[in-house]
């Protein structure tokens, strides 16, 4: 198996200005990814790993990828959640093997999956978190928008544009996660690739292209 080398960094919304055009094409020779600390000013609790593929594209606008994490059992260590979050990122998913191919960049937020809240299933975006009150769990899908809106920010500074719109996909709970997200803000979604999910699918619009769609209930 091929062996890559992936640079490693942790920013903070300080760190955002400091991008250099040589600093930025020096890293954009190798993988890399960013630990972007968590900023509840900015409405999100969590940190979140942006992973950006070695000749990714300065002159077009490309897409950014979100794949959600799914560490696959609940636990209250934030540094399981964060392991598994950067293999997920950076080795082994789906979401790093488009990156790669398409060389876009890719966010993955590292939310917890609490066991001391066994029946909240973050992972999944299911009812209670959306109903839960807690600042570091409430609305995960938002903070899922802040984080977007912010990985934007840190990507301009690097001279890298990227649409409006998001790619997104998932397997299992994380397709659950994006099956969710994308029909409570259809709007920011382009396209959404899921497997081994539960439950139907819900489609945010009726037609594709004049092809009428099975709408889940």
């Amino acid at each position: 198996m091929q062996m890559r080398t992936i640079f490693f960094f942790i920013l903070s919304i300080t760190h955002i200005t400091s991008f250099s055009q040589s600093s930025t094409l020096e890293s954009l020779k190798k993988d890399t990814l960013f630990i972007i600390k968590k900023n509840p000013e900015k409405g999100f609790y969590h940190d979140y790993i942006l992973f950006v593929p070695k000749e990714i594209p300065l002159s077009n606008k490309i897409y950014l990828l979100v794949e959600p994490n799914n560490t696959g059992r609940p636990t209250d260590s934030m540094e399981v959640h964060k392991k598994n979050a950067i293999d997920l990122a950076s080795v082994s998913s789906v979401g790093n093997n488009i990156s790669t191919m398409l060389k876009i960049p890719l966010l993955v937020p590292i939310f917890p999956r609490p066991a001391s809240q066994e029946l909240m299933y973050t992972h999944a975006l299911d009812r209670d978190v959306i109903l839960e009150k807690s600042p570091t769990l409430k609305r995960l899908d938002l903070q899922l928008l802040a984080m977007i809106k912010d990985a934007k920010m840190v990507l301009d500074a690097m001279g890298i544009n990227v649409e409006s719109k998001i790619f997104m996909n998932g397997f299992s709970a994380s397709a659950t996660f994006t099956n969710r997200f994308s029909f409570i803000h259809p709007q920011i979604i382009k396209a959404l690739a899921i497997g081994g999910f539960n439950g139907e699918l819900m489609l945010p619009q009726n037609t594709i292209n004049e092809i009428k769609l099975s709408i889940g209930t």
